[in-house]
């Protein structure tokens, strides 16, 4: 599992549902900065204007309306209570700085479970840090093969 979670936390309804208001109201890209400062740690969006672009390009291309529904299905998701039913091996990868993510409580419910911290990176640490992501998950899959 990749910078993922089960849920969001107490807050999350209201949260969501502002994002979606907000897009709704000005528009996705009144959520560009925002999105980038979730998505990469200090500095990364600054350094690599064009990767921030082309993915900032994906995010205004979705349809506001199924933005919307989708900010607020994310709000309401709430899957602890079915993550311990997965059985197989997993493993759970997550940006140190990822704002969206609560990995602890990944490793905690899901049964032999490794967590793995990358340090300088955010929400979207395969795009941050490709080279950390692949070298974790080729020690990863050999380990358990």
């Amino acid at each position: 599992m990749l910078d993922t979670t089960c849920w969001y936390g107490e807050t999350a309804p209201a949260d969501w549902e502002g994002r979606a208001q907000k897009a709704l109201r000005d528009g996705l890209d009144s959520l560009a900065a925002f999105q980038l400062n979730r998505w990469f740690s200090a500095g990364f969006a600054e350094q690599n204007p064009e990767m921030g672009e082309r993915l900032l390009d994906v995010f205004r291309s979705n349809d506001l309306d199924h933005y919307a529904a989708t900010c607020r299905a994310m709000g309401a998701m709430d899957l602890r209570a079915l993550v311990p039913a997965i059985t197989a091996p997993t493993t759970v990868i997550v940006g140190a700085q990822d704002p969206a993510t609560d990995a602890e409580l990944l490793r905690q419910l899901i049964p032999d479970t490794g967590l793995h911290v990358i340090p300088r990176c955010s929400h979207l640490s395969a795009v941050e840090r490709p080279d950390a992501i692949a070298r974790l998950l080729e020690a990863d899959l050999f380990t358990r093969i």
